[in-house]
């Protein structure tokens, strides 16, 4: 599938030797394309995600591919007793151009991120997660009383995302339908100026922190820095993090000229989980659900700019 999605932990845990494990959060029986995947935990990377605190993450590009090497080292060495994914093939994948670098292979098998080419039951990504009762968090504010598993989307080039997003509640089945929309500008528009086009292209804007430029990844980075020249201090989510990047504290993180966006749907139905317990395939202390992901459409929506009218050109005319 195209789309890079956050498993999110039950719990806030600010201390990462103590937070829940990958192989603790995911049961064994994980499906992809209707095939059982051996050592699931293999295909997550861990990141940190604000107030949510320590999350899983599949199908994203290597954070070696996504952080510059100095925090790429950093990233290693914060979450050394965590990490478990062991992916060592280079993503060609792009915004810009996609899959194209791939064109020589007749057929598009073990890639980064991975892909599926249809929406049937064949063509899913099954999850099952699990976790103890003490670890769920439970907060009015956020819709989730009870306690629930969160899920993210973003695309595979941005660290992380908390919209458009999914609380999934224990004890229950959960489909989760995926609509991406592609996004590009005319190949004539790409001449223009930045300050006429309004948007980044490939390679156009170079992070501190990131190798992939994306609006989301400029906007997490510029928070680093207004956060540091403020008050001396760090978000959770950049304890990695442990110097100023070099980066204007002025951001003007404009959107790239191709992106991808992502509308989730969702239904669930109440799943027992008091017989898993029962034949001993899940702790009798931990409550779980499962998640199927899969695309909606047998196809994807795709829009190219040919023009470009912004707030000042408007204005202009009307004079």
């Amino acid at each position: 599938m195209l789309t890079n999605k956050d498993i999110i932990i039950p719990g806030i845990k600010q201390d990462q030797d103590c937070g829940i494990s990958c192989s603790e959060l995911f049961h064994y029986d994980t499906k992809w394309q209707n095939i059982t995947l051996k050592n699931i935990c293999q295909h997550f990377q861990p990141i940190v995600l604000g107030i949510f605190g320590l999350c899983f993450t599949i199908n994203m590009i290597p954070l070696s591919q996504m952080f510059n090497e100095e925090y790429y080292q950093r990233y290693m060495e914060f979450f050394s007793t965590k990490i478990t994914y062991v992916n060592t093939e280079k993503s060609y994948w792009n915004l810009e151009d996609g899959y194209s670098s791939y064109m020589n292979q007749p057929v598009l098998v073990n890639v980064i991120p991975a892909r599926t080419s249809g929406v049937s039951y064949n063509h899913r990504l099954r999850l099952m997660l699990q976790s103890s009762d003490d670890d769920f968090l439970s907060c009015a504010d956020l819709g989730i009383e009870g306690g629930s598993f969160l899920i993210t989307f973003s695309n595979p080039a941005e660290y992380c995302s908390v919209s458009p997003r999914v609380y999934i509640t224990p004890d229950t089945y959960t489909k989760i339908q995926i609509t991406p929309f592609v996004r590009k500008i005319n190949s004539d528009l790409k001449w223009r100026s930045l300050e006429i086009r309004q948007c980044y292209l490939e390679d156009e804007r170079k992070l501190s922190i990131f190798q992939q430029y994306t609006e989301l990844n400029c906007n997490h980075e510029c928070e680093i820095n207004k956060t540091i020249s403020m008050c001396g201090c760090l978000m959770i989510e950049a304890a990695y993090s442990t110097k100023l990047p070099e980066n204007r504290l002025v951001c003007n993180c404009l959107p790239t000229c191709s992106m991808i966006e992502y509308e989730v749907t969702d239904t669930s139905h109440f799943d027992d989980w008091n017989y898993m317990k029962s034949i001993n395939l899940v702790q009798n202390n931990s409550r779980g659900a499962t998640i199927e992901l899969v695309f909606k459409k047998p196809y994807f929506t795709a829009y190219t700019s040919a023009s470009i009218l912004n707030l000042k050109s408007l204005i202009n005319q009307l004079d």
